[in-house]
């Protein structure tokens, strides 16, 4: 639960994820999450209750190239359809990570 003028709401959220593994040592990760917001209030500048649904997906490879150091390679999408137009987005993500262990 969120609080302010425009932003008391409920969000309902259900995030799903899992691993495979593939050949040489990779791991294949994915995550997906769905999110419905209500908002409780009208929007102060669009005069009516906001109802976002937000929708994530990633994708990453993972590989261990030490015993200590991994490399991911992934892709994230994130998507939030709005009924209010300043809210809506979409945001593409491409990222090249190095995950270090101690």
């Amino acid at each position: 639960m969120t609080n302010g003028i425009n932003f008391t709401a409920n969000r309902y959220r259900l995030p799903l994820e899992g691993y495979l593994n593939l050949p040489w040592k990779v791991v294949a990760y994915g995550y997906f999450e769905y999110a419905r917001t209500a908002c409780n209030n009208r929007d102060s500048f669009a005069n009516t209750l906001r109802r976002d649904d937000y929708f994530q997906v990633v994708f990453q490879l993972r590989r261990p190239v030490t015993s200590w150091m991994d490399v991911i390679a992934g892709y994230t999408h994130i998507s939030n359809p709005s009924n209010i137009q300043d809210y809506q987005y979409n945001r593409n993500i491409y990222q090249l990570l190095a995950m270090f262990h101690y």
